[in-house]
């Protein structure tokens, strides 16, 4: 019962965190000012959206890998020559690691439009999916660094071989707060993906955080003339 509850607080922060994570980046890139205070407040005001759109990526996420499996499970119990069995198999699994690639860089994108913008769910991942066109291999290299970098930490972790349990709970703090560093440049690097993405297309950049901002400086102006 206390590991649940561990485990869904460690899910719940690192949603907000994320969320934060983007926030910041993106206020950082277009160097607006902003304090630790409204920070964390737009970034509770805005936990729906994104939160939504997780919803569809993990459906979409179940969804797809069920259909690879459904797809590639048969040519392994199928009899007939091995050797092109083994050859469709291994051409069939690139093509599905590299859909799953693609769809990643959008379901990705789709999070921080969400966050940055008030479209979410499916009219984020079409509008993801519609100004990626030209960026898709940014968006690949920065998930092949993040997968990589990601990788050599756990295989780090597990190939330790110390016995003391002190050491190992060190190693393992390290190795996930390292993993969650990682994540976070991971974000960053998306969100100025989307800059860069809005930009390729002409369309300007217009955030959902810009107004929430400019209500939170404005609002105690207003208040200060009332008698």
């Amino acid at each position: 019962m206390f590991v649940s509850i561990e485990w869904i607080f460690l899910l719940i922060s690192s949603f907000f965190f994320s969320t934060a994570t983007i926030l910041a980046s993106s206020i950082t890139h277009a160097g607006k000012p902003l304090s630790l205070k409204e920070l964390l407040s737009m970034t509770a005001r805005s936990l729906k959206r994104p939160f939504v759109t997780l919803v569809y990526v993990t459906l979409f996420g179940v969804g797809y890998i069920f259909l690879a499996l459904v797809t590639l499970l048969p040519l392994m119990v199928t009899s007939g020559d091995p050797f092109v069995l083994k050859a469709l198999f291994i051409v069939l699994s690139i093509l599905t690691a590299a859909l799953y690639a693609y769809l990643a860089i959008i379901w990705t994108l789709a999070l921080v439009i969400s966050i940055l913008e008030e479209n979410y769910g499916i009219e984020a991942h079409g509008k993801a999916a519609k100004i990626v066109k030209g960026r898709v291999l940014h968006g690949f290299l920065v998930n092949l660094l993040i997968t990589v970098l990601t990788y050599i930490l756990f295989l780090g972790f597990v190939s330790s071989s110390t016995r003391l349990a002190a050491v190992q709970i060190m190693i393992g703090l390290l190795t996930l707060n390292s993993i969650w560093l990682v994540r976070m440049f991971g974000l960053m690097a998306y969100t100025v993906l989307y800059y860069q993405c809005k930009k390729s297309h002409g369309e300007e950049v217009e955030l959902q955080w810009s107004t929430e901002h400019s209500k939170i400086h404005t609002l105690p102006l207003l208040t200060e003339n009332i008698p």
